[in-house]
């Protein structure tokens, strides 16, 4: 049996880059010349969407600009529309407070002037009643003493049919009469 020769790390390691080095020469002779086209094409797509980029940025800072003046613009006038409304409307509540107060003020008016009606109504029926009562009461206590004389008058003498007929007679002319005469201030 032979003895085993063990690896030496040196010694691979110069391997290594002596293999690394020529792999690296194939390699770039192999596809060197595409490797700098991509690269060069790289580098030129790059720097175009670098640019597009930058372009794309610039036009939508364009248009935001853009939309902002518009969107200011629309809020400004809706915000003036809106003013202008609150005032007029303002103004028609103003409006409407004083004609209701002014129809209040009226309605007061004229509640007072129909309470102080109504009681110059009732004072004149009070009044009235009053007058009734006691021209009623004066008629009855008239009517009552004539009775009374009569029936002393029959008490006291005898009367014959016929005086007795023309004393009916007399007071139910005095009764009618008097009816008439109560009649009038009524209807007045």
């Amino acid at each position: 049996m032979s003895p085993e020769k063990k690896p030496n790390p040196e010694d691979k390691s110069k391997h290594d880059a002596i293999g690394g080095e020529s792999l690296d020469s194939v390699r770039n002779i192999l596809f060197g010349a595409q490797m700098r086209d991509i690269e060069k094409k790289f580098s030129n797509l790059e720097t175009r969407v670098t640019k597009e980029i930058s372009n794309l940025g610039d036009s939508m800072s364009k248009r935001m600009d853009s939309l902002e003046k518009h969107f200011k613009g629309e809020v400004e006038a809706l915000n003036s529309g809106l003013k202008a409304e609150q005032k007029k409307r303002d103004e028609q509540a103003k409006t409407t407070s004083q004609h209701f107060d002014e129809i209040e003020k009226s309605i007061a008016e004229h509640r007072d002037e129909n309470s102080k009606a109504l009681r110059e109504i009732r004072e004149q029926i009070l009044d009235q009643s009053k007058t009734l009562r006691d021209e009623i009461g004066r008629k009855y206590e008239e009517i009552a003493d004539a009775l009374n004389r009569e029936a002393e008058d029959l008490k006291c003498g005898k009367v014959d049919r016929s005086e007795l007929g023309s004393i009916l007679a007399e007071l139910g002319m005095r009764l009618c009469s008097d009816e008439r005469s109560e009649g009038s201030p009524e209807q007045a």
